[in-house]
């Protein structure tokens, strides 16, 4: 484990359940199988740890040991040591993972959000140059938004980002990823998609929002507008920062063309 406290809690551990599996009547390959069960608990329960959780785990080790070892079976004192550490174990990966997912969902409108968009980028990137496809980029950016929120509010203004995020989902497959990578800003990553197919897939997208911005939000001659720029890989480039570069270069083009 290489960690001072990992050790100190497997050495607490093993000894209590050691110490109490000795005591009891049962063959040594039983309590073999028994010791083996618990170091491989405390080497799955080890992962995911930081130092404040890891000082957490020795508190509830030795509550567990205590509460087991008082009882008159000291088979309980080794179960309850074991499954103490397992139990706390499971629910603390499990709270790591949950916050994990949490850091790179955007708040607002359940998207990615920067991080989580850079990260499956590069996984998605990796993934298209093992198996030789191609991989479609779009910046995204709401022209004028700043005048819904001077207009109607912000509350008006964060309905009007969701319902912009529903948008671009519905316009995109199941397999691509869309995020909000700033405040009116969003990204899509269209997976294995043939190059030509990622202009209709701009227009469909530009499509659909001007009719929902002047039916649902009823915004009249639109005073909001959308920009989108596209990169495909690995025809514009082969490194996520060329080709965010050269999407986003694109979409300022089409911003001056609105």
């Amino acid at each position: 484990m290489e960690d001072p406290i990992m050790e100190l809690a497997a050495l607490l551990v093993l000894s209590a359940s050691f110490f109490c599996v000795a005591r009891v009547n049962v063959s040594f390959a039983t309590k073999a199988a028994w010791l083996l069960m618990v170091g491989l608990a405390l080497l799955a329960g080890s992962l995911a740890m930081d130092l404040a959780q890891k000082e957490s785990l020795l508190s509830a080790i030795l509550s567990a040991i205590y509460d087991g070892l008082r009882g008159t079976s000291y088979l309980l004192g080794a179960i309850a040591a074991t499954v103490g550490f397992v139990g706390w174990s499971k629910s603390q990966v499990k709270m790591i993972c949950d916050l994990k997912k949490v850091a790179l969902l955007d708040e607002l409108t359940g998207l990615y959000n920067r991080r989580g968009f850079l990260q499956r980028f590069k996984e998605e990137i990796d993934r298209s140059a093992r198996h030789m496809r191609c991989l479609g980029i779009l910046m995204i950016d709401l022209d004028n938004f700043k005048g819904i929120n001077d207009k109607y509010g912000h509350v008006r203004g964060d309905a009007f980002l969701v319902d912009t995020a529903s948008i671009i989902k519905a316009e995109v497959r199941a397999s691509d990823i869309v995020a909000r990578i700033g405040g009116d800003e969003f990204a899509c990553i269209l997976v294995e998609i043939v190059p030509g197919d990622v202009m209709l897939v701009m227009e469909r997208i530009k499509s659909r929002f001007v009719e929902f911005s002047k039916t649902v939000h009823k915004m009249g001659d639109s005073m909001v507008g959308l920009s989108v720029g596209a990169a495909v890989f690995p025809e514009d480039g082969r490194e996520i920062a060329d080709l965010i570069s050269i999407a986003d270069k694109r979409m300022y083009e089409d911003k001056k063309r609105e």
